[in-house]
């Protein structure tokens, strides 16, 4: 068997997310459909995480296995792109070692969520609409407390299972962008729990906009009570946008950021 790394994107609009789900379209059954009929065999793929309905991504790393010789070859890209839809593009195909893996072999995963502060026709899909500019300043000081390794059972989606909330953040920050209008949240982590993100922007939302003050933000962290966070915000503001591993080269990532962002 031969081991293959895919880097690609999608857009999660009409997805139930990356993860097969029953009676429901998702982006892992769309993909080894394709890569079953390009390869001539069954293929199930695994990918570096599991993504909600909604939420997006433009450096997604799947691995999947295959017993052909050399079904991979120079123009592999262009056949699967021509089966896939066009809201999922395959752009790299990697020969990786058997023990590489998508998932467990990932050191770091970064997201962004985007909002716009006036009506836009053209970001609508990817980004919330928020009417009012809140406070970056404050914003990045609460978001200086998610630094660390902690628990953050507090933005973790209740019954998930997951016995381990312990994730260690090496950044968090919030930018504006000019002359858009528009708000990147940034955060990146050795792992992520389940609707982690969306519940920690829509918690700094409140501080940014003065419902909380940095002070209880922190308390929030330390609580481990999810009753205790603000909202989970909408789905399609976010972004998987950097997946790193040890084996892979890591390119300047903005270089490869899908063009409707930069509108």
């Amino acid at each position: 068997m031969k081991r293959f790394f895919l880097r690609i994107s999608f857009d999660g609009t009409d997805f139930s997310g990356w993860q097969i789900q029953e009676n429901s379209n998702s982006i892992q059954q769309t993909l080894n459909e394709a890569l079953s009929v390009l390869c001539g065999e069954n293929i199930q793929s695994t990918g570096c995480g599991r993504t909600d309905a909604g939420v997006h991504s433009n450096k997604f790393y799947v691995h999947f296995d295959t017993s052909k010789e050399s079904p991979v070859n120079e123009d592999f890209t262009y056949r699967i792109n021509s089966i896939l839809p066009e809201s999922i593009v395959v752009h790299e195909v990697i020969p990786v070692n058997a023990e590489d893996h998508a998932r467990f072999s990932a050191i770091s995963r970064t997201y962004d969520y985007y909002l716009h502060h006036a009506k836009n026709p053209f970001v609508g899909r990817y980004s919330l609409f928020h009417p009012t500019v809140p406070d970056h300043t404050i914003m990045n000081e609460a978001s200086a407390f998610l630094i660390g390794q902690k628990s953050f059972k507090a933005f973790s989606k209740g019954h998930s299972q997951v016995s381990n909330h312990i994730c260690e953040i090496t950044r968090a920050e919030w930018k504006y962008i000019l002359p858009e209008n528009r708000s990147v949240f940034t955060i990146s982590s050795n792992r992520f729990l389940r609707g982690m993100v969306r519940a920690i922007v829509g918690t700094l939302l409140k501080v940014g906009t003065g419902k909380l003050t940095t002070e209880e933000f922190q308390n929030i962290i330390s609580s481990d009570n999810r009753d205790n966070a603000g909202p989970s915000i909408a789905a399609y503001g976010l972004f998987l946008s950097d997946v790193q591993y040890p084996f892979i080269p890591s390119p300047d990532t903005e270089d490869k950021k899908a063009s409707f962002l930069k509108k």
